[in-house]
């Protein structure tokens, strides 16, 4: 199926423990365990995107409004399994939930963040060819030597 025809949805009740399988998969442990995108899905019906071709999930990604900062918008997550990088999947994710995000908001999410290693190179690359620009390093992100990339894209 051609990319500009892949159907990316929000997520469906059905759809979590693939997205949990996948989350496992790409990032291993510790991820998100499969309770929080039960939760995602129950909190951001909307914000919990899938990409899939027939029955198989390709990728998702979780987006959220900031209740910390007016006007920001982050990106939690994003996965793409292996077997489908490279396909503009991870964009058409990204795509969507900026599509979401100014017609949710009604224009007010000015920002969309997200975190990214500094060694994931291919990540940063998409997110760079999107204009998202970097903000910050910060080297204990998540705890003591797990550094992140904090990047926004201005809506």
């Amino acid at each position: 199926m051609p990319l500009d025809q892949l159907p990316i949805h929000f997520a469906q009740k059905t759809d979590l423990a693939d997205i949990h399988q996948l989350e496992k998969t790409i990032f291993g442990e510790p991820c998100y365990p499969a309770f929080f995108f039960k939760q995602a899905f129950d909190c951001w019906p909307k914000g919990l995107l899938v990409a899939k071709q027939d029955s198989s999930l390709l990728g998702y990604l979780l987006w959220v409004e900031s209740n910390a900062q007016t006007g920001d918008a982050w990106i939690l997550s994003l996965a793409v399994a292996t077997q489908a990088r490279g396909k503009g999947i991870a964009r058409g994710l990204i795509n969507h939930a900026i599509a979401t995000a100014r017609g949710e908001s009604n224009g007010v999410i000015k920002r969309l963040l997200l975190t990214v290693a500094p060694n994931n190179l291919v990540a940063l690359s998409l997110y760079q060819s999107m204009e998202f620009i970097i903000l910050t390093n910060e080297n204990d992100y998540f705890s003591p030597g797990e550094a992140r990339l904090i990047l926004a894209l201005k809506l």
